[in-house]
């Protein structure tokens, strides 16, 4: 187990920032996810720390030791690949030993800790097949035992359950979650997808442009995104963000004008992008000065995410209830003040 500290650390590939002067500190334990579209450096970030990639500037530090320049195999790390990398012409059990093998461990204790593994991670009756004859995730355990078997300071995770099916990835999240906080190792996880960053991560950081957005809890960012970007990003369906100005206690965008209902600290007639969840907005048939038209009706289930038109702008809104709105309905959205977020002309909080 052991800490890991990027400080000031930054990539460049021809004249692109892949990573920009990024400084983070990750704990002891802690399961940490680097969230972000594609090309915004996560995965850079964590090939950075694996040592597959050289950094430009800054330093990094695994536990007590300064590894900037230091190869990969001297690094005590462990990494579980988007395609698992499992190699099709070794059984499954010279898969997961053969990093034991070029370290030159002896056949005896590499037999011992693979069965060890193996039986943890329930794929001890797997060790005699090829890698084609078991199923994703199968092979994405078989990966994390090849990781597990190294006694690593940490695990770095590449997507590694892109590959899976809906009810496979439910699955393997649980089980990476379960067996990170059983081990209590260090991990790095990299995911384009909030919802697994939201489900396994103790903390997380939102990444756009090489860049930090937030670094915070998934709680915090998702209660209190930092900028509009996060905002955007955190949250499915996305918040609700509409470009407008403030005007007094109004934020006003074309015919809408909405009372934000306290003090902001922006001057008047600033630019500014107000927010607020889907689900915190209700639906009424009640007259009131957001009214609109329902245009969209898209059933998931248990709920339906319905967009209203108000004074032609569209709001997204959750709804839970049994009856479905309908196309045309005329509706108003209610919602407390309380629940709006703004965020002024350069896309930081302002409110």
């Amino acid at each position: 187990m052991a800490e890991v500290v990027l400080d000031q650390v930054s990539k460049i590939f021809g004249s692109a920032k892949a990573v920009d002067n990024i400084r983070l500190r990750i704990a002891d334990g802690e399961f940490f996810t680097l969230l972000g579209p594609s090309g915004c450096g996560k995965t850079t970030t964590l090939r950075l720390v694996a040592g597959l990639e050289l950094a430009d500037a800054g330093t990094i530090r695994i536990g007590e030791r300064e590894v900037t320049r230091v190869p990969p195999a001297e690094r005590r790390i462990a990494m579980v690949f988007q395609n698992y990398a499992l190699y099709p012409h070794m059984t499954i059990a010279e898969n997961i030993s053969y990093p034991l093998r070029l370290r030159k461990v002896p056949a005896e204790t590499r037999a011992a800790k693979i069965r060890a593994v193996a039986e943890k991670l329930r794929i001890g009756h797997l060790l005699d097949r090829m890698p084609a004859q078991i199923s994703g995730g199968q092979q994405q355990r078989v990966a994390v035992a090849r990781a597990m078997v190294q006694d690593p300071l940490v695990y770095l995770f590449d997507e590694p359950l892109s590959n899976l099916d809906a009810k496979l990835r439910l699955e393997a999240r649980r089980f990476l979650k379960h067996l990170q906080r059983e081990t209590g190792v260090t991990a790095i996880y990299v995911t384009h997808d909030q919802t697994e960053a939201m489900a396994l991560s103790d903390r997380m950081a939102v990444l756009k442009d090489g860049k930090l957005m937030q670094v915070a809890p998934p709680e915090e960012i998702y209660r209190r995104p930092a900028n509009a970007f996060v905002a955007g990003f955190v949250g499915s369906p996305p918040m609700n963000l509409i470009e407008g100005k403030v005007e007094g206690a109004k934020f006003v965008a074309g015919q809408l004008a909405v009372d934000l209902s306290r003090t902001v600290n922006l001057p008047p007639g600033s630019t500014a992008t107000l927010g607020i969840r889907p689900e915190q907005i209700q639906l009424s048939s009640r007259p009131s000065a957001l009214a609109g038209v329902i245009d969209d009706v898209e059933p998931l289930g248990n709920e339906q995410i319905v967009t209203v038109l108000v004074a032609e702008v569209p709001w997204l809104v959750r709804v839970t209830e049994k009856t479905a709105p309908r196309l045309g309905e005329r509706v108003s959205i209610h919602f407390e003040p309380s629940a709006l977020h703004l965020f002024g002309p350069d896309g930081t909080r302002a409110g």
